[in-house]
């Protein structure tokens, strides 16, 4: 049916065709069903607006979007209609044609040409709030009893709960295996309670800590003034749901989705039990501190080299390859976000080591195989790396062969 409504728009294919030495029209989409794809598909795409004006996009979302507020402020700056997939899929008929051109880049969500750093100090290349919209998050942190000169840290980590609520009986295939839900995701998650020590932390240094989520697995069990548990409130919104992060003195993430909205806004993440180290994002201001990988039969860490030759999206391979997923400890998260804050305070001495070590990492990273695939999957490109992201300093010290060639 939807290739037959497609055929009615050749006619407008061929004027857009028509028009294009006077006037570059594109076609893209924007896969808005889950907001880790749908927010840098929009952010690097209105970044590339400042590095190649050559074409005017014309947008269709390819689903139902994950978030109302990101689905106003896109609107506000591509042209989005319905009918769009219907040029989209009349192009694709005759694709040997190429009557317009059509784009489906940043679908994978990694800034390779560093857009969001070069254009950070442009203000037009952030995806805006309006004015209304800046005083209702505000009005929200007054209410808390939030001051002027405060900041606030954002918490965001991923347990099965929201997939298993909004995306429930999927059939996916990976390695070779059909799954009917998201339990080959499990070795991604963490327990809310081992941020219990960083949280406190960071609040006793006056920052306030807000734990985001849409739908999470367990409630956040600290007493503090500025703890607040964000995910379990009645006035949790789509707007503050973007605005938080995008506002944030920094956010913890453990490599999920709403971290996202943090890199859009060039706001500095740490990633804390992060899961690959082929996804390091080499593109953020962050610092990354992985999972431990563990040889179960000689009890030895795995490398980095050797976590990037092992590098699996289910849980169910890592265990039939005698590898142990291991969390990091309470105290080695406190510590790794304690890192973070100092390096932004001013406080972090960096030093000659520490260079060395840096440099090793990003050699080891860049100078992957990429083509090699695991399980279909390709690993990541890196591209841009960012001056400031770096593997934890702090994580290197618990795991001092990580960086081994061995």
């Amino acid at each position: 049916m939807n290739k037959l409504l497609a055929i009615f728009f050749f006619p407008f294919l061929i004027l857009i065709k028509l028009v294009s030495p006077f006037y570059k029209i594109r076609l893209r989409f924007f896969m808005s069903e889950r907001i880790g794809h749908f927010t840098p598909g929009a952010g690097i795409s209105l970044c590339e607006k400042f590095e190649d004006q050559k074409y005017n996009d014309i947008c269709w979302f390819i689903s139902p979007s994950c978030n109302s507020q990101l689905e106003k402020m896109v609107k506000r700056i591509f042209f989005v209609r319905w009918w769009v997939k219907y040029l989209i899929l009349a192009n694709n008929l005759l694709p040997s044609l190429k009557l317009v051109p059509f784009t489906d880049k940043w679908t994978s969500g990694r800034d390779i040409k560093g857009l969001y750093y070069k254009t950070k100090d442009i203000k037009e290349a952030y995806l805006p709030f309006s004015h209304n919209e800046e005083i209702e998050a505000r009005q929200f942190l007054h209410s808390l009893g939030f001051g002027d000169a405060d900041k606030f840290v954002c918490l965001i980590v991923r347990d099965e709960e929201y997939l298993n609520t909004f995306f429930p009986n999927r059939n996916l295939t990976i390695a070779d295996k059909e799954y009917t839900d998201w339990s080959h995701h499990n070795y991604r998650d963490t327990s809310i309670h081992t941020y219990n020590e960083a949280i406190e932390a960071l609040a006793n240094l006056g920052y306030w800590v807000f734990r985001m989520g849409k739908k999470v697995k367990e409630p956040l069990n600290i007493s503090h003034p500025r703890v607040i548990d964000y995910a379990n409130l009645d006035i949790r919104s789509d707007l503050l749901d973007i605005w938080l992060p995008a506002r944030a003195y920094f956010s913890i993430s453990t490599s999920t989705g709403l971290d996202a909205v943090a890199q859009a806004y060039r706001c500095p993440v740490v990633y804390v039990n992060a899961m690959t180290n082929d996804d390091f994002r080499s593109h953020d201001h962050c610092i990354w501190a992985p999972k431990n990988l563990m040889w179960k039969s000689e009890k030895k860490l795995l490398t980095l080299k050797e976590t990037l030759h092992n590098n699996f999206y289910a849980s169910e391979v890592y265990e039939e390859k005698g590898i142990k997923i291991i969390d990091l400890s309470s105290e080695q998260i406190k510590e790794v976000v304690l890192e973070m804050e100092r390096r932004l305070t001013g406080n972090w001495r960096i030093t000659e080591k520490e260079e060395l070590d840096q440099s090793k990492f990003i050699k080891i990273i860049t100078s992957f195989d990429r083509t090699e695939k695991k399980h279909g999957f390709l690993h990541a490109e890196h591209g841009f790396i960012h001056p400031e992201a770096r593997i934890s300093q702090k994580y290197l010290e618990y795991n001092s062969s990580f960086l081994s060639d061995d």
